[in-house]
């Protein structure tokens, strides 16, 4: 993959008479005058030199947080679109995954069942991956969106919801969270509910400029024991889990809709109580096509992005 991958187009005005020439030339003029005149600046794209990905040349300024790269509200403005620089995940586009948990040799999904007497909240419980009932939890689909009521308009991310569908395709439960993107850094939160609480333990999906293998960046969170579950791991105060990232590798994915060429992460976590991991396989055209987690518990979540 060409970093510097720029498509230009060549000066086609001068294939054309003179009389057209001037004509295409005067029309350009008016139309310059007229954006000035309307004071428009509309968005061109452009490709990222650290990079090499398309993105919008007027996007905000970002601002390094806790080893994350985040748009920064200009100063006065009351409401700002943290997503309008979006290339990949952006509003109208939605990403389809299918998972499987891993845990002493046995393929695993999870099935939703009714909460005890009393409670409002889903219960759920494993089921052998060839064996889904109608209540089975087979597939995960992420879906941007541009305000979400539910995080608020002050919310500094691209508002992202995950919709869990069961096999015969009806809707069973949902998250919102959010995800960042920008010309610096693509960072997501993973799906956190039922079974995939556990993934809070585990380094995010993140890949961060220059887009080359060898590149590395760390990052930490802390994490509160409402998060803990006996099925894995149980604790009382919260924990800080530091991450380290990589870009090992730079493969050809190939997926449903064709090859990809795709930049390998591989990232672990370390806290008080153990050692995470993920490697992640990103497209810069079709974001995260592919996340392996290594749990705390010593078994595997691997989802994969259908189309």
């Amino acid at each position: 993959m060409n970093k510097n991958r720029i498509h230009q187009r060549s000066g086609f005005v001068r294939h054309f008479p003179e009389r057209w020439r001037f004509i295409f030339l005067s029309l350009g003029v008016l139309w310059l005058a007229a954006c000035k005149e309307a004071k428009v600046a509309p968005p061109i794209r452009g490709v990222a030199p650290e990079q090499g990905i398309p993105f919008l040349v007027d996007t905000p300024q970002v601002s390094l947080q806790s080893g994350l790269y985040q748009e920064i509200k200009p100063g006065g403005a009351t409401h700002f679109n943290y997503s309008a620089d979006n290339m990949i995940y952006g509003n109208g586009s939605n990403f389809t995954y299918a998972y499987v948990y891993i845990e002493n040799k046995d393929s695993l999904l999870f099935t939703l069942k009714k909460g005890k007497p009393g409670e409002n909240a889903l219960e759920w419980d494993f089921t052998a991956f060839h064996k889904p009932t109608d209540s089975t939890i087979t597939q995960i689909k992420l879906t941007p969106e541009i305000y979400s009521t539910a995080l608020g308009a002050e919310y500094p991310q691209t508002p992202i919801r995950y919709d869990y569908w069961s096999k015969e395709n009806i809707l069973i439960g949902g998250e919102m969270t959010g995800l960042v993107e920008n010309h610096k850094n693509v960072w997501m939160h993973p799906p956190r509910e039922f079974l995939f609480k556990i993934l809070q333990l585990n380094p995010f999906p993140f890949i961060q400029a220059p887009y080359e293998v060898g590149n590395t960046w760390e990052g930490e969170l802390v994490i509160g024991s409402h998060w803990r579950d006996k099925r894995w791991r149980v604790w009382e105060k919260s924990v800080k889990n530091k991450f380290q990232y990589k870009i090992t590798d730079q493969v050809i994915y190939q997926a449903a809709i064709g090859s990809l060429e795709c930049f390998v992460v591989e990232a672990t976590g370390k806290s008080e109580l153990g050692v995470t991991r993920l490697k992640a396989w990103f497209n810069p055209s079709e974001g995260f096509v592919q996340l392996a987690y290594q749990n705390i518990n010593g078994s595997e979540l691997v989802l994969n992005r259908v189309w």
